[in-house]
């Protein structure tokens, strides 16, 4: 079987790893882990006891195209005239083209996004586009947000829309202007302004001076002290203990629902101002390393970190990416870091790794063994044996398959069963707890964060979901965009409104 991939350079080919099929009537199968939009060649070959035929015809298929990773707003502007200037860049992941893009604004009036559809010009040469919204109200802030979209190339009516960029935010009113534009002042208007700006001026001068006086009269007793910075005591490890929260702002567990409703009362502001914030907090750090990585690729920032949390260090171990359990090195880190329990959060559409395990299977030096499976209406539970040598050991999966963040409201009750599922598996298998979070890390770090703010709920009656998630950040590690920042907020307000209430939210 062989592969001819668009991406490749020159054109050439890459030799597919063939797939054996037993069976003699067997007329067909499937072959996955292919890559989207890329073109196959593919044929077959029989055997027999003694023999081997030769090959069919050649069989050439293209693979369907997939979601494209998300725009990134360059320029948010307001005209002064009810107009908004918005410029993009295209996705920096997509496969073939992108066919239009979607923007997605509202007001703090409107109680949901307007969707504006704008279709790609075929002679645009450059990877930024640039449109007016025009005809909205000014003196009003808006929200505006843009996601690309692929057409389906082989299903009529089937469309990939990315995940909503970064939301951005713009006040909307008659005096301002894009930045590229020049202000006219006229002269006297001009004048009376240098007049204030050097009263004011004076003014400062002044003040400082008087404060100056009264502080050596009053305080001359004391001199200067080295005052850490805040930081040193802000970053909620406890040294050795895990993450133990910030007492200077936990919020009440009580009072938490309602802190989520003046937020969003305020057009989520302060949600994507704090999202920005970890933002720059996950650019600035450099992405931890755990001992041991996936397939021994420690060049790439695509890293399993080790991630706290409440008063447990180091308990959960995410891994990133596609294929993860089908790695050596996921396994010989399962093995030599005592994992007892994967957490797997996956789509719908994700390929289970370990389904194709019918009776037992070697991932490098790693003999895994399936033992018995058990499918509840929300999640899948394996029981493994892994052997080593003559060593073996006992591992548990637990695995989500109903992952939507975009629908994650309609679902949040299978997932908190879920998570109180795998707690309780926790609790009694004891170890570290292995994260496997596909097609992105959304998942697992929504049950990270739920998990570790209902055991800090449980000890303490706080929560400080903004201080564990700066917490992530420190590690690389971010949610894709404000807006599933905002409904990471709103699961966390929901758990607390019906479970604390009710005083059942015990994990």
């Amino acid at each position: 079987m062989m592969c001819s991939d668009p991406s490749m350079e020159l054109g050439t080919c890459e030799m597919i790893e063939p797939q054996t099929i037993l069976g003699k009537d067997t007329t067909y199968a499937t072959v996955s882990n292919l890559r989207p939009r890329t073109s196959y060649k593919l044929q077959i070959r029989g055997f027999t006891s003694k023999r081997e035929g030769g090959d069919s015809n050649p069989l050439e298929v293209e693979t369907d195209t997939a979601q494209p990773s998300p725009p990134t707003i360059t320029v948010l502007n307001c005209t002064g005239k009810g107009d908004i200037l918005l410029e993009w860049r295209r996705p920096r992941l997509y496969y073939g083209k992108v066919d239009y893009y979607m923007v997605y604004y509202r007001s703090d009036k409107d109680a949901s996004f307007s969707k504006r559809k704008i279709d790609i010009i075929s002679n645009n040469s450059s990877d930024i586009y640039i449109v007016y919204l025009t005809g909205l109200e000014n003196d009003t802030n808006y929200n505006v947000a843009v996601s690309a979209v692929s057409v389906s190339l082989h299903l009529p009516g089937i469309e990939f829309e990315s995940r909503l960029s970064v939301n951005k935010y713009v006040y909307l009113n008659y005096g301002c202007s894009p930045v590229s534009s020049s202000i006219l002042i006229y002269t006297p208007s001009l004048n009376l302004v240098l007049v204030a700006a050097g009263l004011g001026a004076l003014l400062v001068i002044i003040l400082l001076v008087v404060s100056t006086f009264i502080c050596r009269r009053r305080i001359s007793g004391y001199g200067l002290v080295a005052v850490p910075p805040c930081t040193a005591y802000a970053s909620g490890r406890g040294r050795g203990r895990g993450w133990t929260g910030e007492p200077e702002s936990d919020i009440p567990g009580q009072l938490f629902p309602k802190h989520i409703q003046g937020l969003h009362a305020s057009g989520d502001m302060a949600i994507c101002k704090d999202y920005e914030n970890l933002e720059t907090t996950a650019r600035q750090s450099s992405r931890k390393l755990y001992p041991d990585i996936v397939g021994g690729q420690g060049l790439t920032d695509r890293r399993p970190v080790s991630v706290d949390s409440w008063l447990s260090a180091g308990q959960f171990i995410l891994i990133p990416g596609e294929g993860a359990l089908v790695a050596g090195g996921t396994w010989r880190s399962i093995w030599e870091n005592q994992v007892n329990l994967i957490v797997t959060i996956q789509t719908p559409r994700t390929r289970d790794d370990l389904s194709q395990i019918s009776d037992s299977k070697f991932f490098g030096e790693y003999q895994v063994q399936v033992e018995n499976e058990t499918v509840s209406p929300d999640f899948l539970a394996r029981n493994m044996k892994v052997r080593k040598g003559r060593q073996t050991r006992s591992v548990d999966q637990l695995l989500y398959t109903q992952w939507s963040e975009r629908n994650i409201r309609s679902n949040l009750h299978s997932f908190l069963s879920f998570i109180k599922s795998a707690a309780a598996s926790t609790q009694t298998l004891g170890g570290k707890v292995l994260i496997c979070s596909r097609p992105t890390d959304d998942g697992g770090i929504y049950y990270m964060s739920l998990y570790t703010m209902i055991r800090q709920l449980e000890d303490t009656g706080d929560v400080n979901l903004s201080a564990y998630s700066r917490n992530l950040a420190e590690s690389g590690i971010i949610l894709e965009n404000s807006s599933s920042y905002a409904n990471l907020h709103d699961a966390l307000s929901f758990v607390i409104d019906v479970d604390f209430n009710r005083n059942s939210y015990s994990v």
